[in-house]
């Protein structure tokens, strides 16, 4: 193609190095094909170009989303505002599928791995009927607008976006989503402690686990159309490259800026995410009740003896 086409003891907590290069190690291993004008696979260079301002996405994904995860109003509002963008990106493929073939193939791969149901579902659950009417806020709209700009005048440059996306959200939405997953359980069994101590209701479907089919909130993090997560990634890697050597310099450069400007893009929508310090606090309060529940039980025991 030419031409143009969230956790009670949560503070702050960066996404572990080891997990990070384990990400970045299975990519590796996935970017097999190579950019013919130096041999260095073009996601690869993606990766390297984006490395400064993703590692700022981390830390910023992590001190908005992390701390709001025992916060199901909070992880909510982050799912929203990825939802509008996730939506758009998958409807432009069906768009522009018919007319340029990078889209066709690109959008063969994500078959079976949409994700603009499984945000409505776990919006439903967390949320309900808020899908129905509601504003979409100022730096998602601006977004929304450059995208729709994008499509009109330089489509090529979205799949910049679709490719960044989803694997960020197959590979650090699985980091999220397992760290929600531990604090969830953890939620669950200091209820049934409480619970046994006379001092808690048993536990509703929210506070188990998310991120399982069976377990409703959870949607957006699972993949069940019979892939692995690492295959889905593996798959989407080669496309971009068996894309990328198809274009031309000048195409190549322009996904590699449009690259910086989706972390940046996405590090502007997660920081209007309101209230996470309100949940920090909350959080402290629990934990103090939770001591002090737990101290007082241990003592009227004892005193009963």
């Amino acid at each position: 193609m030419k031409g143009k086409v969230s956790n009670p003891n949560f503070i702050l907590e960066e996404i572990p190095e080891s997990e990070r290069l384990q990400s970045v190690s299975q990519n590796e291993d996935d970017e097999d094909a190579m950019d013919i004008d130096d041999g260095i696979p073009f996601t690869k260079k993606m990766r390297i170009e984006t490395r400064k301002i993703h590692n700022i996405s981390d830390t910023l994904v992590n001190a908005k989303l992390g701390l709001a995860m025992s916060d199901d109003k909070i992880w909510a509002e982050g799912l929203l505002i990825f939802y509008e963008i996730f939506k758009f990106l998958e409807a432009a493929m069906l768009r522009l599928g018919p007319k340029y073939e990078p889209f066709k193939r690109m959008h063969k791969v994500i078959i079976g791995a949409e994700r603009t149901r499984a945000f409505e579902q776990d919006l439903e659950f967390f949320q309900p009927g808020y899908l129905k009417e509601y504003p979409i806020r100022p730096s998602v709209a601006e977004y929304l607008k450059h995208l729709q700009t994008l499509e009109q005048r330089e489509p090529l440059r979205l799949l910049a976006y679709i490719y960044h996306l989803y694997l960020g959200l197959l590979s650090g939405g699985q980091i999220l989503k397992r760290k929600r997953d531990l604090r969830n359980r953890f939620k669950t069994k200091v209820g049934g402690l409480l619970q046994w101590c006379g001092l808690y209701k048993s536990p509703s479907l929210s506070d188990n686990v998310a991120g399982e089919l069976h377990i409703p909130g959870g949607a957006v993090t699972y993949f069940g159309d019979g892939r692995s997560i690492a295959d889905i990634k593996k798959e989407i890697a080669y496309t971009m490259n068996d894309i990328a050597s198809d274009l031309s310099r000048d195409e190549k450069n322009s996904l590699l800026e449009e690259s910086l400007e989706v972390f940046r893009r996405n590090n502007e929508i997660i920081g209007s995410i309101q209230h996470t310090g309100m949940v920090v606090l909350k959080s402290y309060a629990a934990y103090f009740f939770l001591i002090l529940s737990i101290g007082t039980a241990v003592y009227l025991y004892w005193c009963h003896e």
